[in-house]
């Protein structure tokens, strides 16, 4: 019974050992970084008194290769940790529509096995004067931001499809116009009856044709014609 009793003693202690060594091997193979900004109005790099904790800050996080592996926007003033990172050396970008970082980004960080190492970085207000490239670029991609865009280039659209549609309007209509205009003025011909003065005489139809007005010297040429031209006599 002693024996029996030692033994499981002796069990319980080893499992103990055990789990208690598997615990801290797990927790020693990981490091955490906890990141937070603060806005530096003077870029002294240097928290001083009265500079405070910012929000809506972006925080990337990359790897040595300097490709991100996390993402993270600060929401309110307390450090945010990335937690179970392997250690090896890190880097960390800043910014926002409004900040910018006044260190030189990204900045290297190393994280060791079994640490949590907190950092504030400083940020400061962008320049007053942006370009209209810059305003774009800055631009927060916000859920009502881009309903508006989308509004506004639907309308901008329909705007110059309804232009162009008026501007093919007004060229038809033109032209139908000048149709119209040309058919009126073409020549067409008039004929009159002419009734004889005797019984016996034949009836003459004389023909008028719509046509420009004949020069002097061509109608002295042309007067031996004009009768055989503007009078038909029936047979």
């Amino acid at each position: 019974m002693m024996a029996r009793t030692t033994t499981l003693l002796f069990c319980l202690l080893l499992s103990s050992a055990l789990l208690l060594t598997g615990t801290a091997h797990a927790e020693d193979v990981s490091g955490t970084l906890c990141v937070s900004a603060y806005e530096d109005a003077n870029r002294s790099t240097t928290r001083e008194s009265g500079e405070k904790t910012l929000v809506d800050i972006h925080i990337s996080l990359l790897n040595d290769a300097k490709v991100i592996v996390a993402n993270h926007i600060l929401t309110d003033e307390l450090p945010y940790c990335f937690r179970g990172l392997p250690p090896a050396a890190y880097y960390i970008q800043i910014g926002s529509p409004q900040y910018e970082s006044v260190e030189a980004t990204p900045i290297s960080l190393t994280v060791t096995a079994g640490v949590e190492m907190t950092r504030e970085f400083p940020a400061a207000l962008r320049p007053a004067i942006l370009t209209s490239t810059e305003s774009i670029l800055y631009l927060p991609a916000t859920v009502p931001v881009r309903l508006a865009l989308s509004a506004l280039g639907a309308a901008l659209a329909m705007g110059l499809f309804a232009g162009a549609g008026l501007v093919l309007y007004g060229v038809l209509f033109h032209r139908r116009g000048m149709n119209w205009q040309e058919l009126e003025d073409a020549p067409h011909e008039e004929s009159e009856v002419l009734s004889p003065v005797e019984d016996d005489l034949p009836v003459l139809t004389r023909v008028q044709r719509a046509s420009p007005r004949p020069t002097p010297a061509a109608e002295d040429d042309s007067e031996s014609e004009s009768f055989g031209s503007q009078y038909d006599v029936p047979k």
